[in-house]
């Protein structure tokens, strides 16, 4: 996978069509032999399919670095992670926990800010505490490490509404910034760099450059299929 995702940037430039879909048969089936599921030519869950790269190219990553191979694995620029904190309603008692993440899959609303803040908001769910009485606890997340690239992924299907896709259009904005959102005030105390993100407008696929900090961002909205903008990791 990395030799494939190596190539296809090397070609990208490139004027020879042929390069190219040789290039993506290749990565195509260098990820079906993982999952069959994508060997055909039948419509896949874009999200999915993002999972199974980045899955694969992490396990590549890991397998360079145990032969001794100098090499920084591409997925590590976009792993993050979220710290949770649940409080027992009865007596009090809280349990926190850090894990691991290269990824948010967001409810769709008016904007992707709204979006991003009903995630973090508190959440009740089912327990079994110490004290023997507590069967309920409030969650809530906080950020505990930021990516250089963060991806967000806007669900479209309603599931507690059977499945059904949702059309409704959402406002993303060319910068945003994630100082208001929980934890992360407390990571820029240890930081002198910026939290914000950029993105492409809509109009615009051309790729840019962040003027707060050196980061490439992306936002790209794979369940609707719309590559709303993207910044390469090479520049």
């Amino acid at each position: 996978m990395l030799r494939c995702l190596a190539e296809l940037q090397q070609a990208r430039l490139s004027s020879s069509k042929k390069q190219k879909k040789q290039l993506l048969r290749a990565l195509k089936s260098c990820l079906s032999a993982r999952c069959p599921a994508f060997d055909g030519y039948d419509q896949e869950d874009a999200h999915e399919f993002l999972m199974l790269i980045l899955l694969q190219l992490k396990e590549e990553g890991e397998a360079l670095r145990t032969s001794c191979v100098s090499s920084i694995c591409p997925v590590e620029h976009f792993e993050f992670q979220l710290k949770s904190v649940r409080t027992c309603t009865s007596c009090g008692l809280q349990v926190s926990r850090v894990e691991d993440f290269n990824h948010l899959s967001l409810n769709l609303r008016s904007t992707l800010a709204h979006s991003l803040h009903a995630y973090f908001q508190p959440t009740d769910i089912e327990i079994s505490c110490e004290c023997e009485q507590g069967c309920r606890a409030s969650e809530v997340q906080e950020f505990s490490t930021l990516p250089r690239v963060l991806i967000l992924h806007v669900m479209r299907f309603d599931m507690l509404d059977y499945g059904e896709k949702l059309k409704d259009r959402m406002d993303i904005p060319a910068q945003l910034d994630l100082s208001d959102f929980p934890g992360v005030a407390s990571l820029g105390k240890q930081s002198s760099g910026s939290t914000s993100f950029q993105a492409s407008p809509r109009s615009s696929l051309r790729p840019g450059v962040s003027t707060h900090r050196p980061l490439q961002t992306a936002w790209c909205c794979v369940s609707f299929g719309e590559q709303l903008g993207q910044r390469p990791l090479h520049q």
